[in-house]
């Protein structure tokens, strides 16, 4: 089984009651024309191009018609690129409108000693091709347990233990879905306007101050793997600054701003060594990010965890079904800010 870790997140998320199995987030749709920058709507990680957004376009600058823009942003595909793909490439037909949801990208030319020269760059916002071409509902989580039936089970209770350990790896499992999920999961459900970069790779005092601005508003946590929390105390020792210690639950943690950094090694680190940071604020009266279950449900052994006696085989099998009902919901975009590309070495 893997390692039972210490959950802050699930520790530290409100959790509200849904007794009809859903809850309602109203948001006000808002974005600005005439920027020359073009705009998206995004829902976990499924993202749209605003259709009005596309009278940004050179070629659509005062085009009226509404459901010709309806149709033409219908007809866009959502795609993803890794660092180093080449999106387009100088020579090949300009077939294709690119639009930079989020990301940034370079264009390149060749340089002096056959070595390619970055000549721009385009950010989220702005588009390639036109006509130059360059470079949820609450998840629920099912796991049978089965346990041996021992006639002499003393001093320890085997389907207890059993049951124990399924559960821990139950609620391992949720706070991993609650990060990474794509339709609930915190990493997918950040508005693009509160996602940042780092100015040059590690995790400096300047990049947490930057996160802390996207969530200006009584931020409350900042999530980090463990390993980038070591990065940041690296940058923090190469400047000889020391943050106050903050306590949480009886536990002293790192902290900058008085803003607790809190481990969590559901964030995802890439082979190169490279995550994200994540901060929050709670509550639902705080408009922030709260968490959302059921209790109350039949066979309930915890809070919205239900054990479900299955039977038992002819080989003395006890088995059980154990699920969990959870899900999580960012009331307004500005409760929850990641700062990304965080270099921390391998």
């Amino acid at each position: 089984m893997q390692g039972v870790t210490s959950r802050w997140l699930l520790r530290m998320l409100p959790w509200v009651q849904v007794p009809g199995g859903s809850y309602r987030v109203n948001r006000r749709a808002s974005h600005t024309l005439g920027d020359g920058r073009v705009e998206f709507i995004s829902t976990g990680s499924a993202v749209r191009v605003i259709p009005v957004e596309l009278r940004e376009l050179p070629l659509l600058r005062g085009f009226e018609d509404t459901a010709v823009l309806e149709a033409l942003a219908d007809r866009f595909t959502q795609r993803e690129f890794a660092p180093g793909d080449v999106l387009v490439e100088a020579g090949r037909p300009a077939d294709e409108l690119l639009l930079i949801a989020h990301g940034k990208v370079d264009k390149l030319a060749e340089g002096a000693f056959d070595h390619p020269s970055v000549v721009g760059s385009a950010a989220g916002g702005d588009h390639l091709g036109e006509p130059e071409l360059t470079a949820a509902e609450a998840g629920t989580w099912g796991i049978t347990v089965k346990a041996v039936t021992y006639l002499y089970n003393e001093p320890m209770n085997q389907v207890e233990q059993q049951l124990r350990l399924t559960i821990e790896a139950l609620r391992e499992r949720q706070e991993h879905e609650l990060i990474n999920n794509p339709e609930i999961g915190l990493l997918h459900n950040a508005d693009l306007s509160q996602r940042i970069h780092t100015r040059s790779g590690p995790p400096t005092p300047d990049d947490l101050d930057a996160l802390l601005a996207t969530v200006w508003k009584e931020p409350g946590l900042i999530l980090a793997h463990p390993r980038a929390i070591a990065a940041i105390g690296r940058e923090f020792n190469s400047r000889g600054i020391s943050p106050q210690p903050a306590e949480v639950n009886g536990h002293a943690l790192p902290a900058w701003r008085g803003v607790p950094i809190l481990p969590c090694n559901k964030i995802p680190v890439t082979r190169s060594g490279v995550t994200s940071l994540l901060v929050l604020r709670t509550g639902e009266e705080n408009q922030g990010v709260i968490g959302l279950h059921r209790t109350g449900i039949p066979d309930e052994y915890q809070p919205s965890l239900s054990v479900r006696f299955m039977g038992i085989s002819e080989q003395a099998i006890i088995s059980y079904l154990v699920s969990a009902y959870y899900s999580a919901a960012v009331l307004v975009p500005d409760a929850l800010g990641i700062l990304e590309n965080v270099e921390i070495g391998l």
